[in-house]
Protein backbone atom coordinates (compact mmCIF):
# COMPACT_ATOMS: atom_id res chain seq x y z
CA UNK A 1 0.00 0.00 0.00
CA UNK A 2 1.25 3.46 -0.85
CA UNK A 3 2.42 5.47 2.12
CA UNK A 4 0.36 8.46 3.17
CA UNK A 5 3.23 10.90 2.67
CA UNK A 6 3.66 9.80 -0.98
CA UNK A 7 -0.05 10.17 -1.63
CA UNK A 8 -0.04 13.61 0.01
CA UNK A 9 3.01 14.67 -2.05
CA UNK A 10 1.30 13.61 -5.27
CA UNK A 11 -1.92 15.46 -4.45
CA UNK A 12 -0.10 18.65 -3.45
CA UNK A 13 1.88 18.60 -6.66
CA UNK A 14 -1.25 18.23 -8.76
CA UNK A 15 -2.99 21.10 -6.89
CA UNK A 16 -0.08 23.50 -6.95
CA UNK A 17 1.10 23.03 -10.53
CA UNK A 18 -2.09 21.99 -12.18
CA UNK A 19 -0.43 19.00 -13.76
CA UNK A 20 0.62 15.52 -12.68
CA UNK A 21 4.12 14.26 -12.12
CA UNK A 22 6.18 13.10 -15.06
CA UNK A 23 6.20 9.36 -15.80
CA UNK A 24 9.74 9.02 -14.40
CA UNK A 25 8.71 10.73 -11.17
CA UNK A 26 5.67 8.47 -10.85
CA UNK A 27 7.88 5.44 -11.34
CA UNK A 28 10.22 6.66 -8.61
CA UNK A 29 7.28 7.08 -6.23
CA UNK A 30 5.92 3.57 -6.92
CA UNK A 31 9.25 1.69 -7.20
CA UNK A 32 9.72 1.04 -3.45
CA UNK A 33 6.35 -0.72 -3.35
CA UNK A 34 6.99 -3.06 -6.28
CA UNK A 35 8.53 -6.51 -5.74
CA UNK A 36 12.06 -7.00 -6.93
CA UNK A 37 12.19 -8.67 -10.32
CA UNK A 38 13.59 -12.25 -10.28
CA UNK A 39 17.03 -12.70 -11.75
CA UNK A 40 16.81 -13.76 -15.33
CA UNK A 41 18.27 -17.23 -15.93
CA UNK A 42 17.72 -17.05 -19.63
CA UNK A 43 18.15 -14.18 -22.04
CA UNK A 44 14.99 -12.80 -23.54
CA UNK A 45 13.37 -14.66 -26.42
CA UNK A 46 14.17 -11.95 -28.93
CA UNK A 47 17.83 -11.82 -27.91
CA UNK A 48 18.03 -15.61 -28.09
CA UNK A 49 16.49 -15.86 -31.54
CA UNK A 50 18.89 -15.59 -34.43
CA UNK A 51 17.72 -15.19 -37.95
CA UNK A 52 18.19 -18.57 -39.64
CA UNK A 53 16.70 -18.98 -43.05
CA UNK A 54 17.21 -22.77 -43.05
CA UNK A 55 15.15 -23.42 -39.90
CA UNK A 56 11.69 -23.50 -41.58
CA UNK A 57 13.01 -26.01 -44.10
CA UNK A 58 14.50 -28.14 -41.31
CA UNK A 59 11.22 -28.04 -39.42
CA UNK A 60 9.32 -29.06 -42.53
CA UNK A 61 11.73 -31.93 -43.23
CA UNK A 62 11.55 -33.11 -39.61
CA UNK A 63 7.77 -33.11 -39.73
CA UNK A 64 7.67 -34.99 -43.00
CA UNK A 65 10.19 -37.54 -41.67
CA UNK A 66 8.05 -38.15 -38.60
CA UNK A 67 4.94 -38.56 -40.73
CA UNK A 68 6.75 -40.99 -43.03
CA UNK A 69 8.01 -43.06 -40.08
CA UNK A 70 4.54 -43.12 -38.55
CA UNK A 71 3.02 -44.41 -41.78
CA UNK A 72 5.76 -47.01 -42.27
CA UNK A 73 5.26 -48.36 -38.76
CA UNK A 74 1.51 -48.40 -39.32
CA UNK A 75 1.85 -50.32 -42.59
CA UNK A 76 4.27 -52.86 -41.11
CA UNK A 77 2.04 -53.59 -38.13
CA UNK A 78 -1.06 -53.73 -40.33
CA UNK A 79 0.58 -56.34 -42.56
CA UNK A 80 1.71 -58.29 -39.48
CA UNK A 81 -1.79 -58.30 -38.01
CA UNK A 82 -3.35 -59.38 -41.34
CA UNK A 83 -0.92 -62.30 -41.66
CA UNK A 84 -1.60 -63.30 -38.07
CA UNK A 85 -5.38 -63.25 -38.74
CA UNK A 86 -4.97 -65.30 -41.92
CA UNK A 87 -2.77 -67.84 -40.13
CA UNK A 88 -5.31 -68.33 -37.34
CA UNK A 89 -8.21 -68.54 -39.80
CA UNK A 90 -6.42 -71.23 -41.84
CA UNK A 91 -5.45 -73.21 -38.72
CA UNK A 92 -9.02 -72.98 -37.38
CA UNK A 93 -10.42 -74.17 -40.71
CA UNK A 94 -8.00 -77.11 -40.89
CA UNK A 95 -8.78 -78.12 -37.32
CA UNK A 96 -12.52 -77.83 -38.00
CA UNK A 97 -12.17 -80.16 -40.99
CA UNK A 98 -9.93 -82.65 -39.19
CA UNK A 99 -11.97 -82.78 -35.99
CA UNK A 100 -15.53 -82.52 -37.30
CA UNK A 101 -17.44 -83.86 -34.31
CA UNK A 102 -20.31 -85.47 -36.24
CA UNK A 103 -17.99 -87.86 -38.03
CA UNK A 104 -16.18 -88.99 -34.92
CA UNK A 105 -18.25 -89.72 -31.79
CA UNK A 106 -14.97 -90.44 -30.00
CA UNK A 107 -14.16 -86.70 -30.00
CA UNK A 108 -17.47 -85.91 -28.31
CA UNK A 109 -16.85 -88.64 -25.73
CA UNK A 110 -13.36 -87.26 -25.15
CA UNK A 111 -14.80 -83.75 -24.65
CA UNK A 112 -17.39 -84.82 -22.08
CA UNK A 113 -15.05 -87.25 -20.27
CA UNK A 114 -13.59 -84.40 -18.22
CA UNK A 115 -17.00 -83.34 -16.87
CA UNK A 116 -17.83 -84.43 -13.33
CA UNK A 117 -21.53 -84.93 -14.14
CA UNK A 118 -23.62 -85.39 -17.27
CA UNK A 119 -27.26 -84.34 -17.41
CA UNK A 120 -29.90 -87.07 -17.45
CA UNK A 121 -32.21 -84.93 -19.54
CA UNK A 122 -31.24 -82.18 -22.02
CA UNK A 123 -33.87 -79.67 -23.16
CA UNK A 124 -33.33 -77.48 -26.22
CA UNK A 125 -35.39 -74.62 -27.64
CA UNK A 126 -35.10 -74.27 -31.44
CA UNK A 127 -36.73 -71.79 -33.81
CA UNK A 128 -38.36 -72.65 -37.10
CA UNK A 129 -36.63 -70.25 -39.50
CA UNK A 130 -37.52 -70.11 -43.18
CA UNK A 131 -34.11 -68.63 -44.06
CA UNK A 132 -32.31 -71.69 -42.66
CA UNK A 133 -34.38 -74.27 -44.49
CA UNK A 134 -37.69 -74.20 -42.66
CA UNK A 135 -38.87 -77.56 -41.32
CA UNK A 136 -36.06 -79.43 -43.06
CA UNK A 137 -33.43 -77.18 -41.43
CA UNK A 138 -35.10 -77.67 -38.07
CA UNK A 139 -35.01 -81.44 -38.51
CA UNK A 140 -31.31 -81.27 -39.45
CA UNK A 141 -30.59 -79.44 -36.19
CA UNK A 142 -32.61 -81.99 -34.23
CA UNK A 143 -30.72 -84.86 -35.86
CA UNK A 144 -27.35 -83.26 -35.05
CA UNK A 145 -28.41 -82.72 -31.44
CA UNK A 146 -29.67 -86.29 -31.09
CA UNK A 147 -26.40 -87.67 -32.53
CA UNK A 148 -24.41 -85.51 -30.14
CA UNK A 149 -26.51 -86.63 -27.15
CA UNK A 150 -26.14 -90.28 -28.15
CA UNK A 151 -22.35 -89.87 -28.45
CA UNK A 152 -22.09 -88.00 -25.13
CA UNK A 153 -24.24 -90.53 -23.27
CA UNK A 154 -27.19 -88.28 -22.40
CA UNK A 155 -30.24 -90.54 -22.21
CA UNK A 156 -33.12 -88.09 -22.93
CA UNK A 157 -33.34 -85.09 -25.29
CA UNK A 158 -36.37 -82.77 -25.34
CA UNK A 159 -36.71 -80.43 -28.30
CA UNK A 160 -39.06 -77.46 -28.08
CA UNK A 161 -40.13 -75.29 -30.97
CA UNK A 162 -41.20 -71.68 -30.49
CA UNK A 163 -44.85 -72.44 -31.28
CA UNK A 164 -44.94 -74.91 -28.37
CA UNK A 165 -44.69 -78.31 -30.06
CA UNK A 166 -42.61 -80.82 -28.07
CA UNK A 167 -40.74 -83.90 -29.27
CA UNK A 168 -39.05 -86.13 -26.68
CA UNK A 169 -36.43 -88.50 -28.01
CA UNK A 170 -35.28 -91.27 -25.65
CA UNK A 171 -31.85 -92.78 -26.33
CA UNK A 172 -33.43 -95.92 -27.75
CA UNK A 173 -34.91 -93.99 -30.67
CA UNK A 174 -38.44 -93.01 -31.77
CA UNK A 175 -41.54 -94.76 -30.42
Amino acid sequence: MVAAKDTLLYRQDVKSHGQALTPQQREELVRPYLPTPPPSKFPSYKAQRKPDRRKPIRTFLKTQTHILLFHLIHVVFSIYIRFKQMYHAIVDRILAILYYHHRTPELIQKDVKGLSRLPEHLSVLLTLDEERGGLEGLMDEVSELSAWCASAGIPVLSVYERTGMTISLPQGGFH
